[in-house]
């Protein structure tokens, strides 16, 4: 009987060690499953990963040349601002030049019409010498015998310019 006992122990041990084995077996082929697919998702993530990478690289790449552009333009705005703004100081001292010589026309009419005194010939620039700062000879002639009707353009292209 012991040899008996000992072949059952023995059969009961083969039988549990297959059940044991086939188990593992089964395992095993599961997680290589496992691991098969956990690879193929990683490799599907990696390529994924790397196009929105290189879709992220186009972006900035174009963004980059946008804002190159985009700076040289406000480069050229400023400059161009710069210029403006100079002209518009010379075109406002011009103005105001303009302004001083219709003053003193309103004044010079304003004694005509008082009859107290005479147009004064050397007292300063003429008009035209204020607006240029050139202008000489027969142009100052000129610009001494504005009538009235010229005086009255001259103040309506001035209130049209302010």
């Amino acid at each position: 009987m012991n040899k008996s006992r000992a072949i059952f122990i023995l059969v009961v041990l083969v039988v549990v060690s297959g059940i044991w084995g086939s188990l593992a077996d089964r395992k095993r082929i599961v997680l290589e499953k496992k691991l098969k697919e956990t690879v193929e998702q990683m490799q599907k993530l990696t390529e994924q990963n790397t196009r929105q990478r290189e879709q992220v690289l186009g972006k900035t790449a174009g963004l980059q040349e946008t804002l190159a552009e985009k700076e040289e333009q406000l480069g050229k705005a400023r400059k161009e601002l710069v210029s403006l703004r100079k002209e518009i100081k010379v075109l406002e001292s011009q103005i105001s030049a303009c302004n001083a010589t219709i003053q003193k026309l309103n004044e010079d009419m304003a004694a005509r019409a008082a009859g107290k005194t005479e147009p004064d010939k050397g007292a300063g620039p003429t008009p035209a010498e204020n607006i240029s700062g050139t202008v000489k000879g027969e142009q100052a002639a000129a610009a001494e015998k504005i009538s009235e009707n010229d005086l009255q353009s001259l103040l309506e292209q001035q209130q049209t310019a302010e």
